[in-house]
């Protein structure tokens, strides 16, 4: 990593994983775009908390499903900044449904949401990283994308599609001196995952619930790995059911 001081972009950072992992990062004294879709107020809150504790940070509004609001968020990091030496694509939904209830809205919203955004933000990033030779992108998945889980068809089908992405992708930026990853986080009580949370906590073998900043603090020490590439973190707790 860069002698200067790192910029990193997290997206879905207003609230949930997303803002525990832009917090951790500003703690770090790194440069944080905390970008959001509709909160502003939320991720305006991350960007004074960076700031109370000494850090430094802007808020970024972006449609990720939308590759132009992408290059949008990277033309304003890299007019503030100059560099990206980090990229984590975090914002992702969740919509149960049975496969075969699913309507193609739904599906196509979570796919979009969830890999498409990943795709637009690699574009976006790429060419901005290889000419500095240097940078990490992380992709948050799920162990849904190995176990696959009833009424998540849609949300295990983008992130495994993510796992494959995060491989190809580090396979074809490896010779520019770019590392691309993936982690599959703990079950968190966020917003998103509310509703299954608590029958996915009592699979877990910890006896009480993981913090956000517990998982934030792990998925940094992912992000400074320094040669890795092409691999999925298992920061899950849970012993997965079936053969993976």
């Amino acid at each position: 990593m860069t002698t200067a001081t790192p910029v990193v972009v997290v997206t879905g950072a207003s609230r949930g994983l997303g803002r525990a992992v832009a917090l951790r990062c500003g703690g770090a004294r790194w440069r944080v775009a905390v970008h959001y879709r509709v909160r502003r107020d939320a991720a305006d809150s991350v960007v004074a908390a960076i700031a109370e504790a000494g850090g430094e940070a802007i808020a970024c509004q972006a449609d990720v499903a939308r590759a132009s609001s992408l290059a949008d968020v990277v033309e304003r990091v890299m007019s503030r900044w100059g560099r990206i030496d980090a990229w984590i694509n975090n914002a992702g939904v969740i919509d149960d449904q049975l496969a075969v209830a699913t309507p193609d809205a739904a599906w196509d919203r979570v796919i979009a949401t969830n890999l498409s955004s990943a795709w637009y933000a690699l574009r976006a990033v790429a060419p901005v990283m290889i000419e500095q030779r240097e940078g990490v992108i992380l992709n948050v998945a799920s162990l849904a994308a190995l176990q696959g889980r009833q009424g998540q068809s849609a949300y295990a089908a983008s992130k495994a599609g993510l796992i494959a992405l995060t491989r190809t992708a580090a396979r074809e930026l490896a010779p520019h001196g770019i590392r691309v990853n993936a982690v599959c986080p703990p079950v968190l009580e966020t917003e998103s995952a509310a509703s299954r949370a608590p029958a996915l906590r009592a699979q877990q073998l910890l006896p009480a619930p993981i913090e956000p900043h517990q998982a934030a603090d792990t998925v940094f020490a992912v992000l400074g790995l320094p040669w890795i590439s092409g691999h999925t973190f298992m920061l899950d707790s849970r012993i997965p059911a079936g053969n993976l």
